[in-house]
């Protein structure tokens, strides 16, 4: 097998996805079952790539029980997710650029030290912006915004049989 040729388990689970309309609410253990792919933390990845092979634009992870299939109504979480990540990484970069030039600036040259400000200034620009609009531009009606039940009476009777 070479190092691009898809293994078995993961044909399966993109198989597994191709047949869950958007929205649907899975847990590892219906996965596991369906796919016949053990669920452990390689198991779940190789999963979440199969989902995007599968066709569907991505998940909203419930911790510890699965997966909501994106959708129409949750496509706004999707995205909002996303520029929460990208608003709290820039806020790193733009902290470690700052501390790097308050430890180190006296030992840089000129145009290191200017290069760091420049890129602390910049980064810190496009946070505010995305703090600024992310929320405005994403508004969608309430019911759209909240996250499908969890079916726990499912969860509870499949954890209580075994």
């Amino acid at each position: 097998m070479s190092l691009f040729e898809r293994t078995e388990d993961f044909e399966a689970l993109i198989v597994f996805f191709s047949g869950h309309a958007a929205g649907t609410v899975l847990t590892w253990q219906q996965i596991e079952a369906g796919a016949n792919v053990q669920m452990d933390e390689a198991g779940k990845e190789k999963a979440r790539r199969a989902l995007l092979k599968a066709g569907h634009a991505g998940h909203i992870p419930l911790p510890g029980h699965g997966l909501t299939l994106s959708s129409a109504t949750n496509s706004t979480i999707l995205v909002q997710r996303g520029i929460r990540k990208s608003a709290r990484a820039i806020h790193r970069t733009t902290k470690t650029a700052r501390r790097a030039v308050e430890m180190h600036g006296g030992d840089m040259d000129m145009h290191t030290r200017q290069s760091m400000e420049l890129v602390a200034a910049g980064a810190s620009a496009v946070r505010q912006f995305l703090r600024a609009t992310a929320k405005k531009a994403l508004v969608a009606p309430a019911p759209a915004l909240s996250l499908p039940a969890f079916p726990k009476a499912l969860f509870l009777k499949e954890t209580q049989a075994t």
